[in-house]
């Protein structure tokens, strides 16, 4: 069986798993990277917490902005 290793973790935070996603990848050391909608929206309301990931903020609110293939 062949393995592979995750060398990085792109998100836009707007949902739990999302958000989910980017906790464990911080937890187990693995870069984080991504675009969040203006004012870090999730589908709970703005979340600041996504600006500690290091995600960065679109201009805009729309939920699913588009993000370039890493």
């Amino acid at each position: 069986m062949k393995s592979h290793q995750v060398n990085k973790v792109v998100s836009g935070g707007q949902t739990g798993l999302d958000q989910m996603g980017l906790e464990v990848a911080k937890v187990l050391g693995i870069h984080i990277g991504g675009i969040s909608p203006k004012g870090y929206l999730t589908e709970n309301g703005p979340d600041a917490v996504l600006r500690d990931f290091g995600l960065a903020e679109h201009t805009s609110r729309n939920t699913h902005p588009v993000q370039k293939p890493v």
